[in-house]
């Protein structure tokens, strides 16, 4: 399987570290760890592209024109997993992802107001 992730913010960084499985990651444990992160799967080698993407909480509601914050190349992967995306920004890369192949979509927010509805 081919993943691309494009994230935005702290949640988004966490989500990322988890699905690479970044040694040190997780300090839940503290002096208790049982290093039991050294089985969770690591991610790493399905993932073809991380991209950071503009906080959404520096625009407004609205973004008449969203063309110019678009990626321009957009890989072909299985699975896109979008974090913390403007949802016009969002609407805007979802025909490029369906004309790049991508196979299926998951979308995370920190923030329940920041995702749309559908």
């Amino acid at each position: 399987m081919k993943l691309a992730v494009y994230y935005s913010g702290d949640f988004g960084s966490r989500v990322v570290g988890n699905l690479v499985n970044y040694s040190g990651f997780c300090i839940s444990c503290a002096d208790a760890c049982t290093e039991c992160r050294n089985v969770a799967p690591d991610l790493a080698k399905d993932i073809v592209a991380l991209v950071e993407m503009p906080d959404p909480s520096t625009y407004g509601d609205f973004i008449d024109d969203v063309e110019p914050l678009l990626p321009q190349d957009i890989p072909k992967v299985d699975l896109v997993i979008v974090i913390n995306i403007h949802p016009d920004i969002l609407y805007g890369l979802l025909p490029k992802f369906k004309d790049a192949g991508v196979k299926a979509i998951i979308g995370g927010s920190e923030s329940p107001k920041e995702m749309p509805l559908g």
